[in-house]
């Protein structure tokens, strides 16, 4: 009745996924995420987004004490969560568009390699918190190794996957996806972390 489809269309079917962990903890992800028309970077109909708390809702005390513990000083605070309100808070996730996977509120990626800015922050989590980084990331299946390069177990299989297959499997699999995000909500250590990790990065003074 309506005719042909345009160019390009195609009929498709959201799938909802919720992941949950020990404690009873859920996350709710959706693929196939709505994009305003012409998004020049979506690339991954199987990718999701998850957006958590903007920094902005985050209580002012938690987040001075948060920015103090990794040096920053007033200004510096100030100016990173101007950029933040661009991109998300801690636990923001997004695994639809060109970054492959990006987390964090200043959308940290992994690129297509599994060696991107994300893998410096789990980096540094590793060196500076160990203990943090093994809760977090390693006892659920998820590590960074001595070249800085993304490593997951699939958790359907057990393989061991290593750069860009690392990094597909977290695009394929949600369970993947929630373990950034769950540490995003509630690590202290992930979370000064990427703070480091964007001041190293973005501040024009250093």
């Amino acid at each position: 009745a309506a005719g042909n489809p345009p160019p390009f269309a195609a009929a498709i079917a959201r799938r909802k996924y919720t992941v949950t962990f020990d404690g009873g903890e859920a996350f709710d992800y959706h693929t196939n995420v709505r994009m305003r028309e012409r998004f020049a970077y979506y690339r991954w109909d199987q990718g999701t987004v998850g957006t958590g708390s903007a920094l902005r809702s985050l209580p002012a005390e938690e987040l001075d004490k948060l920015f103090a513990s990794t040096g920053m000083t007033p200004l510096e605070q100030h100016v990173m969560h101007a950029v933040s309100q661009l991109e998300g808070g801690f636990e923001s996730v997004n695994t639809y568009d060109t970054g492959y996977v990006s987390v964090g509120f200043i959308q940290f990626t992994t690129g297509d390699e599994g060696r991107g800015s994300l893998l410096e922050v789990m980096a540094s989590e590793k060196k500076s918190s160990p203990d943090d980084f093994t809760r977090d990331f390693h006892n659920l299946g998820m590590d960074v190794n001595q070249a800085n390069t993304l490593v997951v177990v699939d958790p359907s299989s057990g393989a061991e996957l290593t750069g860009a297959d690392a990094v597909m499997k977290v695009i394929d699999d949600k369970r993947l996806v929630a373990i950034f995000q769950r540490a995003g909500r509630h690590s202290t250590p992930f979370r000064a972390a990427q703070i480091s990790v964007a001041k190293s990065h973005y501040w024009p003074a250093n």
